[in-house]
């Protein structure tokens, strides 16, 4: 390993092998300054010098910039010769006087934490801890040192009002709950909850504003400040709590507990300060509601071209606030002005401040919805987008599901790129933010995932972001349709919120309840009617063990079903199952949702359930089983109607604002840095808190797939005519003949794949990283391969994009494991399997970015540039112009492959077919040999791993169901009479397996 200098080894390492190749990226330990040069130079300086100076730490060797260092003198570097004695000593205080805090008590210095162990107050340092503890007596020179200086650059503004209420009177009974204990929310916790638990009980005003800013992220300031998160995960069970890894019985007494008390109190000061109204007990004053009336057509969620005529918003007034008092006298239309004609109105949703309502419209089947935005006072409705059309590639253009976002911006939902989904079967629909005072409309999501219902998220970690639900079709076998989120300013990548493990695979339009939690339809991706059970869910429990993992005892110590079904007999009751769609929390804690009481086969498009509008109270079980319904009434009933998706009218908090953006619009290219694939595929290959997560050690290269997005004119389902999202009368589709025996496929290939083509293969580094600059706004996702380039182990059922500029980063390194301990392993167990080996100290000490792939021999200071993709790396794999050629010249000779009798009745000629080829339906004909039940490629997983083909082309068995003959080799090679395949050829067809095993590649006729 190179040490950034030739020097490098006659300088005393202080930390030991782990951090020789951590420490050198960043301030190591906060340094002090001295007003007597002598103290400084003579005591301070030899002690940095020799626990800092090696030049794989903060020392900087005369040859290390001309020897190839990038040094950012910013941070702390001073410069050493080659014996490791300081070189300019004006220039080490300069650095040393900017890490230390003369303000406030001196061992609050960036310096002197960086020095101890965390037991001690220390701060993560990736040299480890200089001192064992702060009676060391370099520890006390440094100390004494930085108490005699002035004018350090550590210094932080006075604490605000609502900040010093917090020290005075919260955080106080924070610290004597010892929330703030390492294990717990302390600096050992992955745990997205994360206080500082100072020094002796003492904190600095940065301390202090750290902890505000996290705590005050746990208050319901939209709600019943009782119900906030803070308090509740601290209450005992039979009073109101929710459950607490860290049990529910040793905090709080009651809510009559003087530190309850304290913190509603602070909760009352924020809401009063934030929206300028007084806090009431049971949380802000509802004063009316809206919601959608009208017919309910039975069609697929996610097909977003539906008309549904007649369909109104409804305004229901209660100035007073009682929901026993609601009548039909409270009602008004409030979209009844749009014409004669039945209009097709939907989609409502209010704006904090509780004074306007945006929603969707359309007034025929040749137009698409537009979005409006409505002044409640007036009634009067702005246009904010276009009607849209049919599209000129096909599909209608349509806007759907407004949500207000920070600064009054409205995010919605729009099939507007004309493009086709995961599957080809339904358009594409993908999230884009509109600014109503310019009418600037900004693309937010870029993928073949359909995303529906964004909302934005208020409380915990998540605070400030947008969350949606994205069906991942890729693979229909393992469709998902659940919640992701991800920041306004994408400073973290678009990122699963919940769904992942559950036997359900609908987790639809999940709203955020008071207490941090969430309240979500459960249902499964087969029924018609966007209905299921009500669930609510607790994210931060961890994931849920499904019906297959059950058997196996979870590997996550006091783990907690994350999920609870609000109706628990619905499931195994006939009698008592009724179906719920659009939940929403009130303030205080109760919900409204729509109910459909009948029993009734979600799946069956002639069985129309009769929402109405009910009003549903909860109780939190005593046993650790979550929330029940205790009593419901309804509150809206329109007969031979359908009532549902309940918006309420109240004064909540604005969304809180990215503080930067995390992207350059200037920039062409976002970069994306992978930590490593073998924890990515352990985790993807067993998602629940169960059993062990073994790590692959073949993966060589990577393969970025990139998806080319096509209209319904290219790419349209095989079963059906007009329209991809069209299903025939009876809601359902038909097979063309035994070619498609599974009716998935397409214009494009006789399987659920769309026409991808490669951006890049690129080499691991020895620790499995890798990174590029990925050109912004492409949909792309990835492949692990091994040493022949086949991709194998779980293909990840999900597609990524960068913004320009945007820095992604991906996966969890290799080695050492305590990187998985510290971010994984508290929701999805640990990775042997043993519950006891699950947690594990934050990685701070073994350099989790510093990786082979970004450094040169690890050395922080020598950053590698990162490779760029585009037009000179893409690989495009065409069957028509790159596969039939190849079978044409090696395969489809007199002797083999063609003719009235060709070996293994396998016909590999190119004589075009109704859709495509004789050899390309021959390789992807049902049967028995490869996976997903086709004899020759696995076109259902796009895997050449599992398909028999590959195995024969390379003499090797892999995954395939079909074992290969005894001493098998390369097929076809010289013995077999025909001209062999090179590798080059050999490589053509295994991407075009694992690209799909589409006909069309090229999206060009």
């Amino acid at each position: 390993m190179s040490l950034g200098s030739p020097h490098g080894e006659s300088h005393r390492p202080a930390f030991g092998a782990t951090a020789l190749s951590a420490c050198a990226a960043v301030v190591c330990l906060a340094l002090v300054g001295c007003n007597d040069g002598n103290v400084f130079s003579d005591q301070v300086a030899p002690i940095l010098a020799q626990n800092c100076g090696a030049t794989m730490c903060h020392g900087v060797g005369p040859h290390a910039v001309a020897n190839g260092d990038t040094i950012d003198w910013d941070k702390f570097f001073f410069r050493v010769d080659s014996q490791g004695n300081v070189v300019d000593m004006g220039a080490l205080y300069t650095v040393v006087k900017r890490v230390i805090n003369t303000d406030e008590d001196p061992r609050f210095s960036t310096l002197l934490r960086k020095t101890l162990p965390l037991a001690y107050g220390g701060l993560g340092h990736r040299g480890g801890a200089n001192f064992a503890s702060p009676q060391a007596s370099e520890y006390q020179t440094l100390l004494e040192w930085a108490a005699s200086e002035t004018d350090g650059g550590e210094k932080s503004p006075p604490l605000t009002d609502r900040e010093q209420y917090f020290a005075e009177h919260v955080q106080p009974v924070l610290v004597g709950a010892s929330c703030g204990n390492a294990n717990c929310h302390g600096a050992r916790t992955a745990i997205p909850y994360h206080l500082n638990a100072g020094l002796d009980g003492n904190f600095s005003r940065a301390q202090t504003k750290s902890n505000y800013v996290e705590a005050r992220r746990m208050l319901a300031l939209d709600s019943d400040p009782t119900l906030s998160r803070l308090i509740r995960k601290s209450l005992p069970l039979h009073d109101g709590g929710i459950v607490h890894k860290g049990t529910n019985n040793i905090f709080f007494t009651g809510l009559d507990d003087p530190r309850v008390e304290s913190i509603v109190d602070w909760a009352c000061l924020e809401r009063s300060e934030t929206t300028g109204e007084p806090c009431e007990e049971t949380g802000p004053a509802v004063r009316g509601f809206v919601f959608v009336r009208g017919p309910l057509a039975p069609r697929d969620i996610f097909d977003l071209d539906v008309f549904q005529p007649g369909t109104e918003i409804v305004h229901v007034d209660m100035p007073e606030g009682d929901w026993d008092a609601v009548s039909r006298e409270d009602e008004s239309i409030l979209t009844g002005a749009f014409g004669a004609e039945p209009t097709d109105a939907r989609d409502p949703a209010i704006n904090p401040a509780g004074t306007h309502m945006a929603f969707a419209a359309r007034r025929s089947a040749t137009e698409g919805h537009a979005i409006y935005l409505m002044d409640l006072a007036t009634g009067e409705a702005t246009r904010l987008t276009e009607h849209g059309g049919v599209m000129p590639g096909g599909g209608m253009r349509t806007d759907r599901d407004p949500t207000f976002g920070p600064d009054g911006h409205v995010w919605f939902v729009s099939t507007r790129a004309g493009s086709v989904a995961d599957g080809g079967h339904l358009l594409d629909a993908d999230l884009y933010e509109l600014d109503p005072a310019t009418g600037e409309v900004l693309r937010r999501t870029v993928t073949p995932h359909i995303e529906r219902k964004p909302t934005f998220y208020t409380t915990g970690k998540v605070s400030g972001e947008v969350a949606f639900t994205a069906l991942r079709g890729l693979i229909p076998e393992q469709a998902h349709a659940h919640p992701f989120r991800f920041p306004p300013n994408m400073a973290a990548e678009y990122h699963q919120h919940f769904g992942t493990t559950p036997i359900e695979d609908l987790f639809y339009d999940m709203r955020e309840l008071p207490d941090g939690r969430y309240i979500t339809t459960v249902g499964d991706l087969t029924g018609v009617w966007g209905g299921g059970q009500l669930g609510i869910v607790d994210r931060n429990i961890g994931p849920e063990i499904n019906s297959v993992s059950a058997a196996t005892p979870p590997s996550l110590p006091t783990y907690v079903n994350p999920l609870t079904l609000l109706d628990p007999d619905a499931a195994t009751s006939g009698e008592s199952r009724g179906v719920y769609r659009d939940a929403i929390a009130l303030p205080d804690g109760r919900l409204l949702t729509a109910y459909a009481p009948e029993v009734m086969d979600l799946a069956d498009p002639t069985a129309a359930p009769s929402f109405r509008i009910e009003l549903l109270a909860l109780k939190e079980r005593v046993d650790s089983r979550g929330p029940m319904i205790t009593a419901r009434r309804t509150v809206v009933d329109t007969p031979q109607s359908a009532d549902r998706d309940p918006e309420l009218i109240v004064s909540r908090v604005p969304v809180p604002k990215s503080e930067k953006l995390a992207w350059d619009p200037d920039e062409s290219h976002g970069l994306l840095v992978h930590q490593g694939m073998p924890f990515i595929n352990a985790i993807v290959s067993n998602l629940p808190p169960t059993g062990d997560k073994p790590l692959r050690d073949d993966y060589r290269f990577v393969r970025v797939v990139e998806a080319q997005p096509l209209p319904p004119s290219v790419h349209a389902p095989l079963a059906t005519s007009g329209l991809p999202n069209k299903m025939d009368a009876d809601g359902a589709t038909v097979s063309d003949g035994t070619f498609n025996s599974d009716g998935m496929g397409t214009t494009v290939a006789l399987g659920p794949h769309g026409a991808n083509r490669i951006l890049a293969e690129l080499p691991l580094a020895s620790d499995d990283s890798f990174q590029a600059r990925i050109p912004a706004g492409i949909s792309f996702r990835l492949q692990g391969l091994n040493a022949d380039r086949v991709a194998v182990g779980t293909m990840h059922n999900r597609w990524f994009y960068v913004f320009p500029g945007q820095k992604l980063p991906q996966g969890v390194r290799t080695n050492p494991g305590t990187v998985y301990r510290a971010q994984c392993a508290p929701c999805h167990g640990s990775q042997t399997g043993i519950a006891e080996e699950t947690f594990g100290p934050p990685d701070v000490i073994t350099m989790a970015s510093i990786t082979l792939s970004r450094f040169e021999d690890g050395n922080p200071n020598r950053p590698i540039a990162p490779p760029e993709t585009g037009d000179a790396t893409r690989i495009e794999v065409d069957y028509r112009t790159d596969v039939q050629p190849i079978l044409d010249a090696s395969c489809a000779t007199t002797s083999c492959h063609s003719g009235d009798a060709p070996a293994a009745e396998l016909d590999l000629g190119g004589t075009l077919t109704d859709h495509f080829s004789v050899s390309y339906e021959a390789l992807l004909a049902p049967g028995e040999g490869s996976g997903s039940g086709r004899r020759y490629v696995d076109a259902l997983n796009g895997s050449a791993f599992s398909s028999f083909l590959a195995e024969k082309l390379l003499g090797k068995e892999m995954g395939a169901e079909r074992e290969l003959p005894a001493n098998a080799t390369p097929h076809p090679g010289e013995t077999d009479g025909v001209s062999p395949l090179d590798e080059t050829d050999r490589l053509t067809l295994i991407r075009w397996m694992d690209l799909g095993a589409t006909f069309r590649g090229d999206p060009t006729p």
